[in-house]
């Protein structure tokens, strides 16, 4: 039974080498997880999915739904966008009469009520269905039904996309958003292409870093259609503000200082927050102006080298934007690994070679989206690998295409 075991795992690494190993990495880290979640009486889940038994199941879905009928930018300092805001500010008035009171005493009573869990619960359904549409249309033309949903299952079942459901964040409306704007931007059909430019200005006004991936616009000399696009985010983002009685500066001024790193920052998952440790170390300090320089020069020479390398693999691209977001110079949390979700699908998708880089890159996303170890700094630690060594390969392939020589990727 183990010989013909392995014999299929043999074909299955033959024939998909890619998925094969992201499914095998995947599923032996769900069982090491499983296992020591029996030995530990439950405490490696909640460890892992950083569960406090004594706060209340999707806490930011609940909490932005409290703050969004309650002056969210003045008083309440929201750092979500407007328009994300106003459909929690509905959700909130729909309820209104359910369960009174303010702040976190009325997101904990309306996460106690079985309305208001019914309506998050359906937008996580609908949000979850369309995403299994989508990875089975990016799919579908070189796997099985089956092994299709064998990916949608690992995904679903990853530590980022858990720990998203747990808190109840909006991240995942912002990930089919950038998904459908990702399959539609190219596509010869006008209407196609202004649903997909619909779709990323929904993404950047539920999360404000799918921003970067507009740029592929600009890749695709889409400069007139990039324009229309950051004008009407632009705008949708902006003017919303001064209805809520606050201002661009404002928000601004109280994100940025939101997500600088402080002494309290202990998960160590953004580039900031290392060199915010290191600081405190080492000098006193949060140094967080060379958080912030680090985090521009890092993304800086992506957006050059992504410009430069016309030669480079759809799936790289999205890697290195992705992990940008992820480790970035923005509010870096568990779930902002899901931002590396399109990498992997279109790499699964789209890789040519299974050469030594897609190789690496694809056991690294698979750490990062694994269930063990449920180390948030391990997981920023292989976002970095994947980013340099992106970025590396892209370099390589520049300097060989201006050699004339053999691209030197594959060895």
């Amino acid at each position: 039974m183990i010989s013909e075991c392995r014999k299929r795992l043999d074909d299955a690494y033959r024939d998909y080498p890619a998925v094969t190993t992201f499914l095998v990495i995947t599923i032996l880290a769900l069982l090491i997880l499983v296992v020591s979640t029996i030995f530990t009486h439950g405490q490696m889940l909640y460890w892992t999915l950083d569960f406090n038994p004594k706060s209340y199941l999707f806490g930011d879905h609940f909490d932005s739904v409290s703050t969004g009928v309650d002056d969210p930018y003045s008083k309440w300092l929201v750092i979500y966008p407007p328009l994300i805001t106003s459909v929690y500010a509905f959700l909130g008035w729909l309820t209104s009469d359910f369960e009174d009171g303010t702040g976190i005493d009325h997101a904990q009573a309306l996460a106690d009520s079985n309305l208001p869990v019914i309506v998050f619960l359906i937008f996580l359904f609908v949000s979850i269905y369309v995403f299994r549409r989508i990875i089975q249309r990016v799919l579908s033309e070189r796997y099985s039904f089956s092994m299709t949903e064998w990916v949608f299952l690992a995904i679903l079942l990853s530590i980022p996309v858990l720990y998203t459901i747990q808190r109840g964040n909006c991240i995942f409306y912002a990930i089919d958003c950038i998904m459908l704007f990702l399959l539609g931007y190219r596509s010869e059909k006008k209407p196609i292409r202004y649903l997909s430019y619909v779709a990323i200005i929904i993404a950047v006004n539920i999360k404000l870093y799918p921003a970067l991936f507009m740029l592929l616009m600009l890749r695709e000399r889409q400069v007139k259609e990039f324009v229309l696009c950051a004008v009407i985010a632009l705008l949708l983002f902006f003017l919303p503000l001064y209805l809520y009685g606050s201002s661009p500066a404002a928000f601004l001024s109280h994100l940025f200082e939101y997500s600088s790193p402080t002494e309290s920052c202990g998960s160590f998952i953004g580039m900031r927050q290392w060199i915010a440790g290191i600081g405190q170390e080492f000098f006193g300090s949060s140094l967080n102006a060379a958080g912030v320089a680090f985090c521009l020069v890092i993304l800086g020479i992506s957006i050059v080298l992504i410009f430069l390398d016309r030669e480079m693999p759809f799936w790289q691209i999205l890697a290195i934007l992705g992990s940008n977001m992820a480790i970035g110079i923005g509010i870096s949390t568990l779930y902002g690994f899901l931002y590396l979700l399109p990498a992997l699908i279109f790499m699964l998708a789209q890789y040519s070679k299974w050469d030594s880089g897609t190789k690496y890159a694809t056991v690294l996303m698979a750490l990062v989206l694994a269930s063990f170890p449920p180390i948030p700094v391990f997981k920023s630690i292989c976002t970095f690998v994947l980013l340099m060594l992106m970025l590396v390969l892209s370099i390589r392939r520049i300097s060989a295409g201006k050699s004339g020589a053999e691209d030197p990727v594959s060895n």
